[in-house]
């Protein structure tokens, strides 16, 4: 593997991030947007009218005025027999999930000016066997043989890119908080090696799930009632992205304000009440990693530091949760720590952690 060319693909529920290494073992290269050197891309894709598949950006300009043309939770459909009808037409899911990562090698091989000989793909500890086969599926349309195609589970990277080369003796656990799902891994270092104990996640505890509680919490204070049809889908997005900006305006500001344009509402959301939608969203996640620590004998008290990675983790609500368990520290870049700990080799035990800040 030294001597060959990988791409790592984080295909996230909400984001794509890509990632790639070369045979003289520099460090990752990060992929970027080529217009706006963006490090991730929307995971969505579209149908065209001419039969094309959109991807990323494109595919989410299409999503207000063609909403039954569009597919934004396609990684959570894996494994799944059904087939999505985008405008009109049937399509599986593996089919549309290849089309985020295509597009990210894509960008990768015009970056690195050639293409790759292995390929690195993340799947959440929640996904099941099925989903697991049809994630290889995926890197295996996406032009790769399949002893070529690795899978990893998100809460193993993410801990193989959150403590840096040299970790602190101590008991660890690295918990990634995606769009989609959370992630979590108990981490021992000891002599300046570390190694993942254990982990758990849980499909049901990312900012996408903080995003349908405060949609719901719209919809009842703001008496916002479904529309019909494409109106009716073209409303549930605008909510959504209503909820998801509320979330992040509340980051910095201590009440955050947008405007729904087809209805002419301004709403509002205070901390409060968001700390109040959040913490039945992350009980779940907590507990499970609270049971992780008990059935390895551990507590708490005995870990050295929670360690947070992932987009979510920014905001002082969801940190506030965590805040009570244990010393709470930050996975440098936490956004790209999954696609950067895919590109460390399984092996390589003393690059097993980036640095904290």
């Amino acid at each position: 593997m030294a001597r060959e060319w990988l791409l790592a693909v984080d295909l996230g529920t909400t984001w794509t991030r890509a990632a790639y290494t070369t045979p003289d073992g520099t460090a990752p290269v990060v992929v970027r947007i080529p217009v706006t050197q963006l490090a991730w891309f929307p995971t969505a894709v579209a149908r065209s009218s001419d039969g094309r598949w959109l991807v990323g950006d494109a595919a989410a300009s299409r999503r207000i005025g063609r909403p039954d043309w569009y597919w934004s939770d396609v990684k959570r459909d894996l494994g799944r027999d059904e087939p999505r009808l985008l405008g009109g037409h049937p399509f599986a899911a593996v089919e549309a999930a290849t089309q985020p990562v295509l597009h990210a090698a894509r960008l990768a091989r015009r970056q690195a000016g050639r293409g790759f000989d292995r390929l690195v793909l993340s799947a959440p500890v929640c996904f099941s066997a099925d989903q697991r086969a049809a994630l290889r599926e995926v890197g295996e349309n996406a032009g790769f043989a399949p002893d070529a195609v690795t899978i990893v589970d998100e809460a193993a990277a993410c801990a193989r890119a959150a403590l840096g080369p040299r970790p602190e003796d101590g008991t660890w656990v690295v918990a990634d908080i995606g769009g989609g799902t959370f992630d979590a891994a108990l981490v021992s270092a000891d002599r300046g090696v570390a190694h993942v104990l254990d982990q758990v996640g849980d499909d049901a505890a990312g900012g996408r799930a903080i995003d349908t509680a405060i949609v719901a919490r719209l919809r009842e204070r703001y008496q916002i009632d479904d529309a019909d049809g494409e109106a009716s889908q073209r409303r549930a997005l605008y909510l959504r992205d209503a909820a998801r900006m509320l979330r992040e305006d509340l980051s910095e500001a201590r009440t955050a304000d947008v405007f729904l344009p087809d209805l002419l509402l301004e709403l509002t959301l205070t901390p409060a009440q968001l700390r109040d939608l959040v913490e039945p969203v992350l009980a779940p996640a907590i507990e499970s990693c609270s049971a992780m620590l008990a059935r390895n004998d551990l507590s708490w008290e005995k870990v050295s530091a929670l360690v947070l990675a992932g987009g979510a983790t920014r905001g002082p609500t969801v940190r506030a949760q965590f805040a009570p368990l244990a010393p709470l520290r930050d996975a440098a870049a936490p956004e790209l720590a999954v696609v950067l700990g895919l590109t460390v080799p399984a092996e390589a035990s003393n690059r097993t952690i980036l640095s904290l800040h």
